[in-house]
């Protein structure tokens, strides 16, 4: 099963311009048989979204992605619930975590909006089964996490709007003997799709993938040369504005 692990969605997180039905779409033409929606857990649920409590904020953020759910099991792509969870951290300086695993009741429980180190969120991830993994941890501008509270990170992050800094990044998975992880961090309708990993089909819950993920190094999607070149162009274009 080819699956895209880092896909935002315009409807819950405001960064991305993406409907459903683009993404759908993206991911059908390309060949990928599922995705897992990560969209942000951050300043978003409480100035972005549109309630009140913390748990209707819950309610709307899985209701979106029930929303993407149901249309793209009507096309034949699986969609896995996921987030990126902005930590706290001493100097201020940003930083993301992804994790799978979960479900509504379990963001019912544990409100991760600004709460969480990232040691304490990897503590609420080993007690719930939850696989966690550091988004672009060598991104230019953003805090490299401490290696021994992930169970992995993203080696590769095909982003053009960012310097990842791939190779760095996969060089700190393998040093630290993390499992290595690959997405595209899709956000934007002309953004390359070109990442994601390869896991077994008989897969078909959260549960399911975060167990295999927390057990085994996934075969990677993985084009750096690309990946460069579509920085490149992307500089380019933003210097002839």
């Amino acid at each position: 099963m080819k699956l895209e692990t880092h896909c935002h969605s315009s409807v819950a997180s405001v960064c991305a311009d993406v409907t459903d039905e683009q993404i759908i779409n993206t991911y059908k033409s390309l060949g990928y048989d599922a995705i897992i929606l990560t969209n942000h857990i951050n300043w978003y649920w409480k100035e972005g979204y549109p309630r009140t409590s913390y748990k209707d904020k819950v309610d709307y953020f899985i209701n979106r992605y029930n929303q993407l759910k149901t249309l793209a099991n009507q096309k034949g792509l699986k969609v896995f619930l996921g987030a990126e969870v902005v930590t706290i951290t001493q100097s201020g300086v940003h930083q993301e975590f992804l994790i799978v695993g979960f479900d509504k009741e379990f963001l019912y429980s544990n409100d991760l909006v600004y709460t969480c180190t990232q040691t304490k969120l990897f503590e609420i991830a080993n007690q719930n089964g939850l696989f966690m993994w550091q988004s672009h941890p060598y991104r230019v501008g953003e805090e490299r996490g401490d290696p021994k509270y992930m169970h992995g990170a993203e080696a590769f992050n095909c982003h053009f709007h960012h310097d990842n800094n791939n190779p760095q990044a996969t060089e700190f998975c393998n040093e630290n003997s993390l499992i290595k992880m690959s997405g595209s961090d899709y956000h934007h309708g002309d953004q390359p799709v070109f990442a994601g990993i390869y896991i077994p089909d008989d897969i078909q819950t959260e549960k399911q993938l975060a167990n295999f993920l927390l057990a085994n190094q996934p075969r990677l999607i993985v084009d750096q040369e690309r990946c460069i070149i579509e920085r490149e162009k992307y500089i380019k274009s933003e210097k002839n504005l």
